[in-house]
């Protein structure tokens, strides 16, 4: 019981995609990627994926004076095992790729290893 309430309140556990996504976040930034949480909220597109990362790749350019920089965007759905994406996440996917974009469902880290990541 804390001093606020009346009642005992347990500690929240965390889900497994909670989880999943801290691991995910965590993994990323290893490997230099800035990671952003989207959160959900009224008003906010549906189906949004719960993770964006953004990674910015120097390379040479024209010339050895002169380096270019090439970006590279990621959109992320963390997902429990038997989890699936709702017809708004679906519609979102469809639009990201459609565009030429990355989206990935991720399930555990090993979906990031293996698509490149």
């Amino acid at each position: 019981m804390n001093r606020f309430s009346k009642t005992w309140t347990e500690p929240k556990r965390a889900t497994p995609e909670t989880l999943l996504k801290k691991a995910v976040k965590q993994y990323l930034a290893l490997r230099g990627w800035k990671c952003f949480h989207n959160l959900q909220s009224l008003g906010s597109f549906r189906g949004i994926p719960d993770l964006t990362a953004v990674r910015r790749f120097p390379f040479p350019g024209p010339s050895d004076s002169l380096l270019s920089v090439a970006n590279r965007t990621l959109w992320i759905e963390c997902k429990s095992k038997n989890g699936k994406l709702s017809l708004f996440q679906q519609a979102f996917q469809k639009m990201i790729e459609d565009a030429g974009g990355e989206y990935l469902v991720v399930r555990d880290i090993q979906d990031l290893i293996d698509s490149g990541i």
